[in-house]
This record gives C-alpha cells, sequence and structure tokens, in this order.
C-alpha cells in the first residue's frame, strides 16, 4: 500500500489537517515539535485501518462510524499468475482506493480507467472478478513508534483484545493484519524490510543507511496469554 493523501477535520490538535503523499518517494518523513501533531496523525491512520481490518464484508464497511471527519486515498497492488499449458504469466496490477467519512463512510474504487463510486457497483465488481471486500483494503500495516505516548499501543492491545484474542476460549476472530512495534524491535524490523523489498540486505544496509553490520541480534518469543500449552 502506498498513501497517497489524508485529509482530517476536527480531531484533536487537526482542525483541516492536509498531507500530500503523492510523489515517487517511499517514504514520508514529518518532523515537528512535541505537541505538533505527529502522534496524531499515526493515531488518526491507526484507527481508520484499525476498524477496517476488523469487517467482515462491504456492507460493515459502509457502516462503520469514525471520531473524526476525514478523506484519505491511497494506492494497493495486486499480482495475478496466468497459467498457460507450458507456464505461468505473472502481471501486477495497481489500483486506488478513495475512503471519505462525514457522517457515512464513502468508498470509492478507481481501477482500470473505471470509477466505482456506489456500494452496488463495488459489490458487483468485486463478486463479478472473485474478490471479497479485503480487495479494498491493504494486506497488513506495521505502526513501529519510538515515542513517549501510550495512544498508539493502546489502539493496538483495544483491537488485539477484540479481535485476535476473540473470546475467552482463546478463538481467533481473524488473521493478524495489524502489527505494533516498539524501540527494542527496530533491528529486526529493518532487516525485514529491506529483505522483502530489496533482497541484498548488507549492500543496502549500508549504501542506503550506513550500517556496516550488527554485534548481536537477539530474538525473544514468548507464549501469548490466549496460546494453549
Amino acid at each position: 500500500m502506498k498513501l497517497i493523501s489524508l485529509h482530517i477535520k476536527n480531531y484533536k490538535l487537526f482542525n483541516d489537517f492536509k498531507v500530500d503523499f503523492a510523489d515517487d518517494k517511499a517514504t514520508a518523513v514529518f518532523i515537528g515539535k512535541n505537541g505538533s501533531g505527529k502522534t496524531t496523525l499515526v493515531e488518526c491512520i491507526s484507527i481508520i485501518f484499525g476498524k477496517l481490518f476488523e469487517c467482515e464484508s462491504l456492507e460493515e464497511i459502509h457502516e462503520l462510524q469514525f471520531p473524526f471527519n476525514f478523506n484519505l486515498r491511497y494506492l494497493l497492488r495486486s499480482e495475478k499468475i496466468i497459467n498457460t499449458s507450458t507456464w505461468g504469466d505473472s502481471y501486477v496490477n495497481y489500483y486506488a482506493i478513495e475512503l471519505a467519512y462525514e457522517e457515512s463512510l464513502k468508498v470509492s474504487l478507481f481501477e482500470s480507467d473505471k470509477n466505482h463510486t456506489s456500494l452496488s457497483t463495488i459489490a458487483t465488481y468485486l463478486r463479478t472478478n472473485g474478490h471479497s471486500h479485503e480487495y479494498l483494503l491493504p494486506s497488513s500495516m506495521v505502526v513501529y513508534y519510538s515515542g513517549i505516548s501510550d495512544v498508539i499501543y493502546n489502539l493496538f492491545k483495544e483491537y488485539q483484545t477484540e479481535n485476535i484474542l476473540g473470546s475467552l476460549d482463546g478463538d481467533v476472530k481473524i488473521d493478524q493484519p495489524f502489527y505494533y512495534f516498539i524501540p527494542e524491535n527496530f533491528p529486526l524490523i529493518l532487516i525485514t524490510l529491506l529483505s522483502f523489498e530489496f533482497g541484498d540486505v548488507p549492500n543496502k544496509l549500508l549504501s542506503k543507511h550506513s550500517i556496516g553490520g550488527f554485534r548481536k541480534i537477539s530474538l525473544s518469543f514468548k507464549r501469548p496469554k490466549w496460546a494453549k500449552p
């Protein structure tokens, strides 16, 4: 997923906040003093996608309620493999999603020079092409936060409690699409992301971040509370 633009109205520090991500850069950096709204920006994005990930149908997405008005546009890609008698051809398809919320949520899908801007047309398009509502969402979202506020952690904890833990017997309602990491996880995150994007981790670490290596990497695994012994 690549964010294109975000417009937030009337939430905490944001009265009429707009940010445009639509350029060729893969990374967007926000620099500001404490209390300038950096955490609030991450919080808003986490709230939006956290609620979307909870939905089990397109109808549930349209019925969502949010604590602020917003307009969010983002780009998704899907890779398809077409099998032939001798080999399989693959191609990557890019399409855009727009979410506009003001008392109710409106979803728009833009793909292959066609605009689908109503619940019925989107439902028909998804059904015709064998997609579920998840086609409108990123497969996952990773949040890494090193600030002092616990607001992002509390959002993630609430999401985990309601959707991953499921019920008292430990049943999991949905797959895990929302990940939250703390500063102690940074080396592992960096290596994982570079491995996924570039493959040649040592050279990319050196050329992009001037990191020649690590003295050590520690992995600590703990059994989650809901796991069976």
